[in-house]
């Protein structure tokens, strides 16, 4: 099996002195001209990718063919507190050959003729215990209403983030759901603009690639969150909307993820066309809250919500099926375990439990 090692920013290098052809899957970069192909060779003179007269060794073309005519390819990016692991891997339309390209943490590329998955993961990046919280069923959405959850989510998660940074000045903690509005989710939007690193679901969602934010107007927010509403994501409250109480132990387990995992698949079909679908989620506790994209429609996008019991499963279908389609996926049934929280559907305040009116604002529950 052939295998060999680069430093991560020479590995496009290789795309100068390829004999083969580039595609918009394969990350080899064009042909250089005589001058640059001269000075890629003297870059890489010293290391066992290159023969004697400075061309790719035969011994790697097997492993380096794959990228010529791509079928499928797999990125995977895994981020904790203590180091960041990607791996692409790129699939032959022989439905046999692949190639997986592993960046260690020392900033090499490993090349190897394989899936890579083995090498990659290890037993303890599956562990996890079992999620008990409310399990939604999958929700579809388009593009807007998914760029709007997004955005109610991070409002969510920012309030919830605030109110654990001033629980030393309380008595205790306090995490009342916020409640959003048309000018709320602009608010959001022109936030994200100037703090993007600090809006993590929609930084998701700007990492699916191709996704584009649209309709931000007031009235079509509007519209959306309504659609929002009858899919059970948020619900009424006052003048605005709450996020649902199942939809909250999601939203707030990110406040303490332990590992947050982006991938990207893509695929080539037989008239030479690409096909795109995206997945990114975040492991907290346990717990896969996932936003899908549609393969066969742009404008359809999936929320799941699984338990890291069914992780590694996914990892593997994903890599080892070259027909496995993200948006496909279903959500397996769990026991659902009722919340001991509950949150008045019309002013948000918090319900005591067995109470049959909220004692603020007197509906019925």
């Amino acid at each position: 099996m052939a295998e060999f090692v680069l430093p991560g920013p020479h590995f496009p290098l290789l795309g100068a002195l390829w004999p083969g052809d580039r595609n918009t899957l394969s990350p080899l970069d064009p042909y250089g001209t005589p001058e640059e192909r001269d000075e890629v060779k003297e870059v890489l003179r010293e290391l066992s990718v290159l023969d004697r007269n400075g061309a790719i060794d035969a011994r790697l073309h097997r492993v380096l063919s794959v990228l010529d005519d791509p079928e499928r390819s797999v990125s995977i990016d895994m981020m904790t507190s203590a180091e960041m692991r990607s791996l692409d891997t790129y699939y032959g339309t022989d439905k046999i050959s692949a190639v997986s390209l592993v960046t260690a943490g020392s900033g090499t590329v490993q090349v190897r003729e394989d899936n890579g998955l083995d090498h990659f993961f290890s037993p303890a990046d599956f562990d996890g215990p079992f999620n008990t919280d409310l399990t939604p069923a999958d929700i579809a959405m388009n593009q807007t209403e998914a760029w709007i959850a997004a955005a109610v989510f991070d409002g969510e998660r920012r309030s919830a983030f605030d109110a654990v940074t001033q629980v030393v000045n309380r008595n205790g903690l306090v995490l009342e759901p916020q409640v959003h509005d048309s000018s709320s989710i602009q608010r959001i939007f022109a936030f994200s603009a100037q703090k993007p690193g600090e809006n993590f679901f929609l930084d998701l969602l700007d990492g699916m690639g191709g996704i584009n934010r649209t309709d931000t107007d007031p009235a079509g927010i509007e519209r959306h969150l309504q659609s929002l509403q009858a899919k059970g994501i948020i619900q009424k409250t006052g003048s605005g909307y709450t996020i649902t109480d199942r939809m909250l132990p999601m939203i707030r387990r990110t406040l303490i993820s332990d590992r947050m995992t982006l991938i990207r698949t893509g695929r080539i079909d037989s008239a030479g066309r690409k096909i795109s679908e995206s997945a990114q989620y975040i492991r907290a506790d346990g717990s896969l809250l996932w936003f899908i994209a549609a393969d066969t429609n742009p404008d359809r996008i999936f929320l799941k919500y699984l338990s890291a019991e069914h992780e590694k499963t996914i990892f593997t279908n994903i890599l080892d099926n070259t027909a496995y389609s993200l948006s496909g996926m279903t959500v397996p049934i769990h026991t659902a375990h009722p919340s001991e929280k509950h949150f008045c559907s019309q002013c948000g305040s918090r319900i005591g439990a067995g109470k049959k009116f909220c004692s603020v604002c007197g509906v019925k529950i």
